[in-house]
């Protein structure tokens, strides 16, 4: 018997020593497997405010189960140690030194290898193939977009913006706006004494007469970004409907729906004008949406905040008024500082860095896991596609019943850009579909002026500028598109003026 248990003990003690060695390797590895998506896990469970929160979220389960991993995988690896022979605890001393450095080695080679294939580009975005290397950096995108284009600007002038233009000013209200009586530097756009567009700096409008005034609020499209005054089609509308009337362009390079009603009631209602004109295209809608317009394009390279309205129980409401100086945001030692970053439908948590997390930040492959799994916040309902068409219907409503309110005749005109006209040459269907947008506006009471069907009907067809505006001889276009629906309009008005004298 003493034989055959020698015997036995004998012939299974290597295959148990190669079982038991293979067994304790594999518990490092679901060791440090369990520290990296514990540190994972816990910076994604980071995001969420509150302890119970990050608990409940799945990064909270995520790191609540590495840790039960990482448990169980020290309970076994101290009761390998703890119950073996000398000559054993060596053994499993020399698999866990050689695990060690493999893992440093597969560190360092993956580290080298994405320092390697990463790419920089001129906006400070770290590539690697086509996958961004989270997060985004707070201080270097203050760098670059918030400090850099404007330091002289901030120094010698923090009204002024935009050091290539000089013409855009903070707004606490409508963000920027057209600053008074300048032109830009290439002289390209100069403004009147009332922030709207002219011939020259400093031209006073009050002191023309006409019978009638169009005010026409917008974009830049409305503004006619891109080409100089006398060729904007709200110039050469003008010069088709002089003398009695007189076209006072409001219209504002990057507004949304809701900056061009605010600066409606505010700047344009005042001059009573006898029609009104809501120029749209289809960014507008979701720019309603946005807090911060350099967090969706930072290439403007405009520091400022944007108001937002909220709705709640069909009212709206504007909870971030008045707007932050652009320097006061620079100062912000992260972006979650920023007032209102939660209702920014472009800002996701897990794309920009945490102060606490700095220091990891200078490991390619610590982002680079970081990048794997997308970013998956729950924004708040307020900045939801539906949200923001229910809020584009209710500004639309209010600015017609505010107009007309005023003795005002409200038009709503849809400017299609080249992406729509193309999709408008290709589309076989009979129906003419509603450009986007004209949905909630005929559901807030109002119609669209949809110039796509005039525009494909022009000969030359449409042609655009460098950066997407119309070109002049498009605006002309435009000009003549809108000439009739004016002119009826005005027809409107002198026969109910006519009746009433």
């Amino acid at each position: 018997m003493v034989t055959l248990s020698g015997t036995i003990a004998h012939a299974s003690t290597p295959a148990t020593r190669r079982m038991t060695t293979g067994r304790f390797l594999g518990v490092l590895y679901l060791l440090e497997s369990s520290v990296i998506l514990f540190v994972l896990s816990l910076y994604r469970a980071d995001r969420n405010p509150g302890i119970l929160t990050s608990l409940t979220s799945s990064a909270g389960w995520y790191c609540l189960a590495a840790i039960g991993v990482f448990l169980i995988s020290v309970v076994f690896i101290a009761y390998q140690f703890r119950n073996s022979q000398p000559s054993r605890s060596q053994q499993l001393r020399l698999t866990a030194m050689m695990n060690l450095v493999t893992l440093v080695f597969m560190i360092g080679t993956g580290e080298l290898f994405l320092r390697l294939v990463a790419v920089e580009s001129p906006s400070g975005v770290v590539k690697v193939g086509n996958r961004v290397l989270l997060p985004r950096s707070w201080p270097d995108f203050v760098t670059r977009y918030l400090v850099t284009r404007d330091t002289a600007v901030l120094v010698n002038s923090p009204e002024l913006l935009s050091p290539g233009t000089s013409f855009l000013v903070y707004d606490e209200l409508l963000g920027w706006n057209n600053g008074p009586n300048r032109c830009s530097h290439d002289g390209l756009y100069c403004s009147s004494s009332i922030g709207t567009r002219s011939s020259q700096a400093g031209t006073v409008f009050a002191d023309r007469s006409g019978a009638y005034r169009i005010a026409l609020i917008g974009d830049s499209f409305t503004f006619s970004d891109e080409v100089g005054y006398e060729e904007s089609w709200a110039y050469t509308l003008e010069r088709k409907l002089r003398p009695q009337v007189q076209v006072l362009n409001f219209g504002v390079s990057g507004y949304g729906l809701d900056q061009a009603y605010l600066r409606y009631t505010r700047d344009v209602r005042p001059w009573h004008p006898d029609i009104v004109v809501l120029g749209f295209i289809r960014d507008d809608i979701w720019r309603m949406g946005r807090v911060y317009e350099f967090l969706s394009w930072p290439e403007w390279g405009v520091p400022l905040g944007k108001p937002r309205f909220i709705l709640k129980n069909h009212r709206l409401e504007l909870p971030n008024v008045p707007l932050p100086r652009p320097e006061e945001l620079v100062h912000k030692r992260s972006i979650e500082e920023l007032p209102f970053i939660q209702y920014e439908p472009n800002y996701h948590r897990e794309e920009w860095d945490k102060p606490a997390w700095r220091p990891f930040y200078h490991s390619y492959l610590f982002r680079f896991l970081l990048s794997v799994r997308p970013p998956d916040d729950h924004p708040p309902e307020e900045v939801s596609g539906p949200a923001i068409k229910d809020l584009g219907r209710e500004l639309i409503h209010s600015f017609i019943e505010d107009a007309t309110a005023a003795g005002s005749l409200p038009m709503i005109v849809f400017f299609p850009r080249r992406e729509e006209l193309s999709y408008a040459d290709s589309a076989s269907s009979r129906v003419k579909p509603l450009p986007f947008g004209a949905e909630f506006v005929r559901d807030a009471g109002g119609e669209v002026i949809d110039l796509t069907p005039c525009l494909k009907r022009s000969n030359p067809p449409p042609s655009f500028q460098r950066g997407g505006h119309y070109s002049a001889q498009t605006n002309t276009v435009v000009a003549e598109c809108l000439y009739n629906e004016i002119r009826t309009r005005l027809g409107l008005l002198h026969r109910h003026r006519s009746k009433r004298t």
